[in-house]
This record gives C-alpha cells, sequence and structure tokens, in this order.
C-alpha cells in the first residue's frame, strides 16, 4: 500500500514539474530573488533660509548607492544609476561608472549603445559636473537639443535634476514630472522624491524602501527671504564595498565600505520675474551603514550646499 501511495506522489510531481517546464519553455529564464538587504533608516531635521525674492522650485534628497527595483532595495556601489545586479547582468562592469571609457553605463543600457557604446564616436569630454554628467553623457542623451542654459542640469526644466532622472529611468529631455509611466497613481515628480523607480510599479513597495520628507515653510526672522523645515522622517542606507572613483571633474563618488553617498538637490526660482533664470544647489553628504540599526540619525545643513548654476524657468 505504501509503494502504491509513493508511486501516485511521484506521478504528480513529474506532472507538475513537466507542466511548469513547458510553460516557461522559450521565455526568459526564471530569475533567482534578489538577496534581503538589511535596511538602516535614518531620520533628522534640515532647515533651508532661500535668498531674498525667491521660492522653492524643488528639493530632493536621494541615495546614491541605492536603487529600487520591482524586487527591492539594490545596491548601486559605483553611482552610475544601476545596480550592482543589474550591470553583472547586462555585462558592465559594477566597480566603473564608465565600463566604456566615455558614457555613463545606466546611459550605455538606455540609449541602447551597447556594453562597451561602440556605437558612440563622438569627440567630447568626459570631464563630470557637480551631478556626475559628463559632455558625452549630455551628447548621448541629446540633451544639448533641449536649452543651452542650465543643460546637463535640468535641461528640461521640469524640476527634477538630470542625474535623478536617469537613475529613477525618466527621461531628462523631455518635462515629465506630471507623467505616470508605469502606471501606479505616483507621478515622476514623486517617484523622484521617493527615489523610486518610475518603470516598476511602487504600490506596494514598503516604506522602509523610499525616501520620505516633508517640507514645510516656517517663518523666522533672522532669515531674510524664505524659510523652509525639512523633516527627514526615512532614509534608506545600505552596506556597500569600498569604491574609487577614478573620474575627473567637480564631483568625486569615492566612499569606505559601509558609507553611503547622500546628495542634495535645490532649485529656486525668482517670485516676481519669470524671465530670469532659475538658481541651482547641491550637496554631497558621507552616511554611515549601521547595522545594528542604533545610529539613525540623520543631519541636513544648509551649509553644505555650492551653487551648481542658473537654469531656465
Amino acid at each position: 500500500m505504501k509503494k502504491y501511495y509513493f508511486s501516485i506522489l511521484l506521478f504528480f510531481i513529474t506532472f507538475f514539474v513537466l507542466v511548469v517546464g513547458f510553460q516557461n519553455c522559450g521565455k526568459v529564464a526564471i530569475q533567482s530573488p534578489s538577496t534581503l538587504m538589511i535596511t538602516n533608516a535614518k531620520n533628522g531635521i534640515g532647515y533651508l533660509c532661500l535668498p531674498e525674492g525667491y521660492t522653492m522650485d524643488s528639493f530632493f534628497i536621494t541615495n546614491l548607492n541605492i536603487k529600487t527595483t520591482a524586487t527591492g532595495l539594490q545596491i548601486d556601489n559605483d553611482s552610475d544609476g544601476l545596480s550592482d545586479e543589474e550591470e553583472v547582468q547586462l555585462g558592465f562592469n559594477p566597480n566603473l561608472r564608465r565600463t566604456s571609457g566615455k558614457i555613463l553605463d545606466s546611459i550605455c543600457s538606455m540609449v541602447d549603445y551597447g556594453v562597451n557604446c561602440s556605437n558612440f564616436n563622438l569627440n567630447c569630454s568626459i570631464v563630470q559636473n557637480p551631478f556626475g554628467l559628463s559632455e558625452c553623457d549630455i551628447l548621448a542623451l541629446n540633451l544639448n537639443q533641449t536649452v543651452q542654459l542650465g543643460i546637463g542640469i535640468d535641461s528640461d526644466k521640469d524640476g527634477i535634476p538630470d542625474y535623478l532622472e536617469i537613475r529613477i529611468n525618466s527621461f531628462p529631455n523631455l518635462a515629465d514630472s506630471y507623467s505616470d509611466l508605469d502606471f501606479d497613481l505616483l507621478n515622476n515628480y514623486t517617484e523622484a522624491e521617493r527615489g523610486t523607480s518610475t518603470r516598476n510599479s511602487n504600490v506596494n513597495t514598503p516604506i522602509t524602501d523610499y525616501v520620505r520628507i516633508a517640507k514645510s515653510k516656517i517663518s523666522n526672522t533672522a532669515c531674510n527671504g524664505e524659510y523652509w523645515k525639512i523633516d527627514i522622517i526615512n532614509l534608506p542606507t545600505l552596506s556597500t564595498k569600498d569604491f574609487i572613483d577614478n573620474s575627473t571633474g567637480l564631483l568625486n563618488l569615492s566612499h569606505a565600505p559601509n558609507e553611503n553617498l547622500i546628495m542634495t538637490f535645490l532649485k529656486i526660482k525668482p517670485i516676481d520675474n519669470l524671465t530670469s533664470p532659475a538658481k541651482t544647489f547641491a550637496g554631497l553628504q558621507k552616511v554611515k551603514y549601521d547595522l545594528n540599526n542604533k545610529d539613525t540619525s540623520f543631519k541636513f545643513n544648509q551649509d553644505l550646499l555650492f551653487f551648481t548654476g542658473d537654469v531656465e524657468q
């Protein structure tokens, strides 16, 4: 009798394996789930005193070493906009921002130049601007076809910096801040604030996996212009490896093990003048990941911001 039941059980197991196998025949191999990442979420408060006559257009805090995907958070150790797992799958080097030597790896994957970007032969400079983009990156994305003032910073004037648009897979040459590319009822501006991808639905993304901030304008007699309070409610950090950035330019993204690079972006515009340019500022902080989740403090300091250029309103 036991032998009979064993035969029946074996039959159903074999049938199940065959059915699943044939259903996946000719399709992409079933991807194994990503390694579970333990998040150390930071929180804190920061303040902004804007110059007199200006108002805030946009403000973002983002972790350059984190990439949100459909399977959860992944590490982007070289801050090139692709997670380490994505780079390995695509044939890029996860320890080089520009595997081909010219174009940022995430841009190579976006514009289909291929792993080596062998079809990109234009003469251009690889020196990075304060946001990690070079002249070669700008030419590859055709950002020079939009505006000249603020090119490579916020080329499409939608309030989201080009570098952040690349990281969330939106379009830096198209004013698409109100678009919802993945139909998750979150527009691109909200995705940029959260640091989540615009190509994967984030309806069910845990609140611990994305950036959460609250902005409020408050009074302060010591500030001649608008005074803003920034509540950093949740800023996820992950364990990283050592990375040495050999890129040239104003921005260096080197970091030690377990250090996360936090970039801040501020865009302000004149209150009563629609023709004068908007102004942009950026800052970079190194924050330590704490495996024991005891260090959860994060302090945003306006003094860390530096002027990064004028852009069109």
